[in-house]
């Protein structure tokens, strides 16, 4: 008989992890204890939902919380979790298997670090491993740092094959203040044992340890999540370094400052008669503030942008270099020939135009409108639907988005709005929002809202209903669309590809492309082009227009990438 085991996960504010790291963890447990050190968001009641026992202490070190934790396991063996990791199924199977017949009294098991979404499996993460699987009675952890480990000295321990996943970073706005604290704790530590700063280890530890993760453990297989992963792990060798110094040699400048640079008080007198004293009176915002001062670097920007002569331009180097290639018979495939990336040429919005032509060949003009919003803000479409009774579908997934879009197009009985999100296939997925508000910068894609100056911890998932394009046309009574306007914050290439353009042959095609991963944007513009398509340039946007009966010398009969 396999014996039992407690698995205990300490956490603070986890509620994005909670639920999937509780459901991993009842592959295995018998029971599931959750040791919360003060969380606020919402996660003891998703852990109390889930079934868990939940204990409750503040937080000193990790290792001291840890060991507070571990005695009131209910069972014999307990397997230590954080928020931000998952058992495997294989795992699992492994675990239940050693704890059928224990031949150990612990077992280190490795982990699998994930740095944004990427997993890493060389470099400094290479043998990540920790003994987290031990009996209650035996095992506690050692350390006063963050980094604090078990001891079961005299024991046996064993280890695992597979390995533990580890969500480890999200964000830098995520990893770059707990990597600060450790470092601080840590120096703390070597100050308290006599340590001294060198210049040595200030001048070399930087660039020694990023060599040894990136050359000598193979970082650089990792490719581009590699490289970072070295240099982050290298950083914060060098900062705790940098704090042990800052803890013994850095001077208090501020009193010598107070000395030098008193101020004296002034004399209070009493005030004058018709003197205004009210202190809640406000001078007008022109003689309150005045105008901040240019930055350096700018001056010297437009300083260079003035004297830079046209000829030697970015742009004008590029524009002639492609001219060159063109001559030779060879076309970038990132540029095809009917695009003008020119920035002064570009306009806000040509869409009016393009529309007001396609409606005198096609009066009926049927669209499909995908991140409709409210279908007020920046929305261009929105005139050109209600003066010509345009038929169509407009989809949005975000409920209070939707509830003011219902209210926009509330009198206009040939629209059809859908509560939901576009994808490559139909069903449920995580749209990563704003808390307390919908959002224009809403997406599949988490990182990008982060791009958007939206914080981590206001940052939400909720699952939203997924259309492809045909099944939004469909629900719609559509079998073909004429304009499809595509506004999904950096996911508009996986739409635009998941289009059957066989069967439904959009005239008229607008996406955003200035946000999206500058290889997508290549691929998508030479995939379109490619069915026919010609292309207009908006400040954000681009609108591709069906016009397969223009001249085909516009592009080249055959092309080759260079």
């Amino acid at each position: 008989m396999s014996a039992k085991l407690t698995v205990i996960i300490p956490c603070k504010n986890e509620s994005e992890n909670i639920s999937s790291c509780v459901v991993s963890a009842q592959q295995i447990a018998d029971e599931v204890l959750v040791a919360d050190s003060g969380s606020t968001d919402g996660t003891l009641e998703i852990a109390h939902g889930l079934g868990c026992r939940i204990i409750e202490r503040e937080y000193g070190t990790s290792g001291d919380f840890k060991n507070w934790a571990i005695p009131q396991a209910t069972h014999e063996w307990v397997l230590i979790l954080d928020a931000d990791e998952r058992i495997s199924p294989a795992l699992a199977t492994e675990i239940r298997g050693a704890l059928s017949e224990p031949k150990c009294d612990g077992y280190w098991i490795h982990r699998l670090n994930h740095f944004m979404g990427h997993p890493v499996r060389f470099g400094p993460w290479k043998n990540d491993s920790l003994l987290r699987l031990f009996k209650r009675d035996i095992g506690r952890y050692v350390g006063p740092t963050d980094h604090a480990e078990v001891r079961m000295p005299g024991r046996a321990v064993g280890r695992l094959r597979e390995r533990l996943i580890h969500y480890s970073c999200n964000s830098y706005s995520q990893y770059l203040p707990k990597s600060e604290r450790y470092a601080s704790v840590q120096a703390r530590v070597w100050q308290s044992q006599g340590r001294q700063p060198s210049l040595f280890q200030l001048l070399f530890r930087f660039p020694v340890r990023f060599l040894q993760g990136y050359i000598g453990r193979l970082g650089f297989l990792d490719g581009l999540a590699g490289v970072q992963v070295c240099m982050l792990v290298a950083y914060v060798s060098w900062l705790k370094q940098a704090y042990l110094w800052q803890l013994q040699r850095s001077n208090n400048w501020r009193e010598d400052d107070q000395k030098q640079f008193a101020v004296a008080e002034p004399a209070v007198q009493p005030p004058r008669v018709g003197t205004v004293t009210d202190t809640n009176l406000q001078l007008p915002a022109s003689s309150a503030a005045e105008t901040p001062p240019v930055s350096r670097r700018r001056m010297l920007r437009e300083v260079r942008r003035r004297l830079t002569p046209a000829w030697f331009t970015s742009a004008a180097r590029r524009r002639r270099r492609n001219l060159f290639l063109r001559r030779i018979g060879i076309q970038r495939s990132y540029a095809p020939p009917i695009i003008v990336r020119e920035p002064s040429l570009a306009v806000r919005s040509c869409l009016p135009f393009v529309v007001a032509n396609e409606l005198l060949r096609n009066p009926r003009l049927t669209f499909l409108q995908i991140g409709a919003f409210d279908g007020i803000g920046d929305d261009d479409l929105r005139e050109i639907v209600v003066a010509h009774k345009l038929r169509g579908v407009l989809v949005e997934p975000q409920p209070a988005a939707f509830a003011q879009l219902k209210n926009t197009y509330r009198n206009q009985p040939n629209i059809t709005l859908l509560e939901a999100a576009i994808a490559e296939e139909a069903g449920v997925r995580d749209l990563y929002c704003k808390r307390g508000e919908a959002s224009m910068s809403a997406s599949f894609d988490r990182s990008h809202l982060l791009r958007h100056d939206v914080a981590d911890a206001e940052i939400v998932s909720q699952r939203v209903l997924c259309h492809t394009v045909e099944s939004a046309l469909q629900a719609a009574g559509l079998s073909q669309v004429d304009l499809i306007q595509i506004d999904a914050e950096g996911y508009d290439w996986p739409i635009i590809r998941s289009i059957n353009f066989e069967r439904l042959k959009p005239r008229i095609l607008r996406f955003e492309y200035r946000i999206m991963p500058p290889r997508d944007a290549d691929t998508c513009l030479d995939f379109l082009a490619s069915h026919g398509y010609r292309f207009i340039v908006e400040t954000r946007d681009i609108i591709a227009y069906q016009a397969a009966e223009l001249s085909p010398a516009l592009a080249p009969a055959h092309r080759r990438t260079a």
